[in-house]
């Protein structure tokens, strides 16, 4: 068996076992809840709004990552990682940085360092994941909270029933 999707391409249901992964790990770190939910609000009742606007794009999320990632010139585990390098080059390639002239642009690169920085953050130094994970670089589930909080910083306050919408956007 070469991978869990037996074909050459990942299938729809590889890729749906993918997202339940990185979103359990997502869920894990416990900046997800913060992101989503003001204090007080109920998590539940976003829960399956955000994990549906994820599934909705999550093949072209898992490539764009994938394709990102082999930018980096380094080899074994942290091949499969989201260098800074690759990060700044993706922002770059989606025109996440405002510029003068430029519509698309809605944030800065100190802001995008930030978020880097932030999302890499490993809340757990003891647990197994924590060994596994770049220190410097993106895994897939933290590449999708970028997404997020990039949904997020692109229209603020955040209106989850337009949270599908604005990662369409991102």
């Amino acid at each position: 068996k070469e991978c869990d999707s037996k074909d050459f391409f990942e299938n729809p249901k590889a890729l749906a076992k993918a997202l339940e992964t990185d979103w359990e790990f997502m869920l894990s770190e416990g900046r997800l809840r913060k992101l989503i939910t003001p204090e007080g609000d109920d998590w539940r009742a976003e829960y399956d709004v955000v994990k549906d606007a994820l599934r909705d794009e999550y093949a072209l999320l898992a490539r764009a990552f994938d394709s990102y990632c082999a930018y980096s010139d380094r080899e074994g585990a942290a091949a499969f990682c989201m260098q800074d390098n690759a990060f700044q080059r993706m922002c770059q390639d989606c025109h996440f940085v405002a510029k003068k002239g430029d519509a698309a642009g809605f944030t800065s690169v100190g802001k995008l360092q930030q978020i880097f920085v932030e999302v890499n953050v490993e809340s757990d130094q003891a647990a197994d994941l924590a060994e596994v994970n770049e220190d410097r670089a993106l895994m897939r589930f933290e590449f999708l909270e970028v997404i997020l909080r990039l949904a997020v910083l692109r229209r603020e306050p955040v209106a989850l029933a337009a949270l599908k919408k604005r990662m369409k956007e991102v």
